[in-house]
């Protein structure tokens, strides 16, 4: 175990929320390590699984309270789609799709128990409570962008986390588009700081029932796709990052399988 020295030199180093979940891990441990209760039993009276339990207790006595720190991603914000592997599922296509035209929606998808309340939300127009997967793809339906935001995220402002990642990424990409939810000042806004032209494609005042708009089902179809992957049927990672890294998972697979067809 840490000395006490270092452990109180770690916790300094910590803001209130990450100490105050640190606490919240030793609450779950404490029976264990201060009354000698089996590991198994403090676990399920607390409602966490055996294994997890398991890695706080090996990580608090290799370096105390501050071992209970749950540490950043070493790959957050950098997981996407190898190019190389795009590049091959490109060349299978019938055309070469146009590298400037993208597509960017969502789709809401209901929340497990497992799934904290600060990264979840209500979703006003779907009725329901969850999260929302931003997702923004080419021509092909394959992903180039994907963002896991909480239920009452709006469009617009995922987008304005969405886009700058695309314009950074994707330079020769100059036309999205989107649906009407993605309209308003937003429009503007990308064409003046990121020098992408948004273009809405918006339903007919005349049209009832179900209508298939412009270009709309590639993107739809893509969100389809997804949810072949059991693990995104729902919500059930509790971290939106692992969500991201699930959606990339499955469309690798996707894209693999594509690849394995024509060896």
């Amino acid at each position: 175990m840490a000395t006490p020295a270092v452990e109180s030199a770690a916790l300094g180093e910590l803001t209130e929320a990450q100490r105050e979940a640190a606490m919240r891990r030793f609450a779950v441990l404490r029976p264990h390590i201060e009354d000698g209760v089996p590991l198994m039993r403090a676990a399920a009276e607390a409602g966490v699984a055996c294994r997890t339990a398991q890695r706080w207790a090996a990580a608090y006595r290799s370096q105390g309270l501050a071992g209970l720190v749950r540490a950043r991603r070493s790959d957050a914000g950098r997981r996407h789609i190898p190019e190389e592997l795009q590049h091959l599922i490109e060349g299978l296509a019938l055309r070469r799709p146009a590298p400037y035209l993208t597509w960017v929606h969502r789709r809401a998808a209901e929340a497990a128990a497992s799934v904290p309340a600060a990264s979840r939300g209500f979703d006003g127009g779907k009725k329901i409570n969850g999260r929302r997967r931003h997702v923004i793809t080419d021509c092909l339906g394959l992903l180039l962008v994907v963002l896991v935001a909480a239920g009452n995220v709006t469009d617009r402002q995922a987008a304005r986390v969405l886009l700058p990642q695309l314009r950074e990424r994707f330079r020769k990409i100059t036309l999205v588009w989107a649906d009407g939810g993605y309209r308003g000042r937003l429009v503007t806004w990308v064409r003046e700081e990121l020098q992408l032209t948004l273009e809405i494609v918006k339903r007919s005042d005349d049209m009832s029932g179900f209508v298939v708009l412009p270009r709309r089902w590639v993107v739809e179809r893509t969100l389809g796709w997804l949810m072949r992957s059991r693990r995104l049927v729902g919500n059930f990672e509790t971290l939106p990052a692992s969500s991201e890294a699930f959606i990339y998972f499955s469309q690798a697979m996707l894209m693999s399988r594509r690849l394995a067809r024509r060896v």
